[in-house]
């Protein structure tokens, strides 16, 4: 009797913990002078099950490195920050950890918000082991 309820309560857990999603960490997006990029990115992330944190004041006029992104993690909550710049026709993309100094980062072209938010989410799913630990 006591092996049939471990088992249940065993398969309960292992059904809840697929139906949760997949990457739950709390992520702040900023990205200088393009609302729409970062507008678009965050809805792509939230829609994944992400957390979106408003990180915008702490990372204004912040150079975004592995100690800034520890400190806006600390000051947010955020574990995960996106940053990125048009630069001409291209959008250069950088993920960093708050927790550690894993920087991961990639291009896309400018002219398609979805293109970024897609190259963002697998930059996270490639390298989640590091940005989370």
């Amino acid at each position: 009797m006591k092996l049939r309820k471990f088992y249940s309560t065993l398969l309960a857990v292992v059904a809840i913990g697929i139906a949760s999603p997949a990457f739950a960490e709390k992520v702040g997006v900023t990205f200088a002078g393009d609302d729409a990029l970062e507008s678009s990115i965050s809805s792509a992330l939230k829609a994944d099950g992400h957390q979106i944190v408003d990180i915008a004041s702490a990372a204004r006029n912040v150079r975004l490195d592995s100690v800034a992104a520890a400190s806006i993690g600390k000051s947010t909550g955020a574990d995960i920050i996106v940053s990125g710049k048009k630069l001409g026709k291209v959008v250069i993309l950088k993920v960093l950890s708050t927790k550690n100094d894993t920087v991961a980062g990639g291009t896309c072209p400018a002219d398609d918000p979805g293109a970024a938010a897609d190259q963002v989410k697998k930059i996270i799913a490639d390298n989640k082991a590091k940005l989370t630990q």
